[in-house]
């Protein structure tokens, strides 16, 4: 039996969790950091930080820099990357982006004399296909339409994960199809894995609950996507 769930929008706006963000956080040091992305899409990226003294200056020789990168919601594991090297002061920093949407950078610098800075940063990851090539997926993985400027405009995004347990009281399987929500353009179903050590995120066409069982939904796990989060 299949059940497309449409009264799951209900459920989802009472049940839904916009991730915890890591609370931005400057630091009360006379030091402040400078950060530049060259790569604002999923996949390998380059991250450059200087590091300026009070009064503006370079700080030639800055100590050890280590970036953190969580998703704006909860279930995925955080990136990390460090460097020790900085050419003319600044910092030259590998980083990869495991998927997109929104993203907090935690960086936190630790300068030779053991003073330390902690910044954060925001920034908005899109997906490989690019930022005006943002696909409505259906439950089959097929593209059902682009959304127009209207409907991007009227979105914050932003994505949330949602997380519930499902029960089956009834005598054969159940296949939950689709789901949508009032609270966002897009709803899908994600599995977190590990890749290489690498925390990523893949699409679930169907979510099956034998007759009898309960499905969890839960960080780390099987969870809902609330993608493109509207303005309310």
């Amino acid at each position: 039996m299949t059940i497309a769930l449409r009264q799951i929008g209900c459920i989802l706006i009472l049940v839904l969790l916009l991730a915890s963000c890591r609370q931005q956080r400057q630091s009360s040091s006379d030091y402040s950091l400078a950060v530049s992305v060259a790569g604002m899409q999923v996949g390998p990226s380059q991250i450059t930080v200087s590091v300026h003294d009070e009064n503006g200056n370079v700080v030639e020789n800055p100590g050890v820099i280590v970036l953190r990168g969580d998703m704006d919601h909860a279930g995925m594991a955080p990136v990390f990357a460090e460097s020790t090297e900085a050419v003319n002061g600044v910092f030259t920093v590998p980083f990869e982006w495991t998927m997109a949407g929104t993203w907090i950078l935690e960086a936190n610098l630790t300068l030779d004399s053991g003073e330390r800075v902690r910044e954060n940063f925001r920034y908005e990851i899109l997906s490989q296909a690019g930022e005006h090539e943002m696909p409505t997926m259906d439950h089959n993985g097929r593209e059902s339409h682009r959304m127009d400027n209207a409907e991007r405009n009227a979105t914050t995004g932003e994505s949330s994960a949602v997380y519930m347990q499902i029960e089956n009281s009834g005598a054969s399987a159940v296949a939950i199809a689709a789901a949508n929500s009032t609270a966002a353009h897009q709803v899908e179903f994600h599995r977190s894995i590990i890749d290489d050590d690498i925390a990523r995120m893949e699409a679930v066409e169907t979510l099956v609950i034998p007759a009898g069982e309960r499905l969890e939904l839960r960080p780390g796990g099987l969870h809902i996507m609330l993608r493109q989060l509207f303005f309310f």
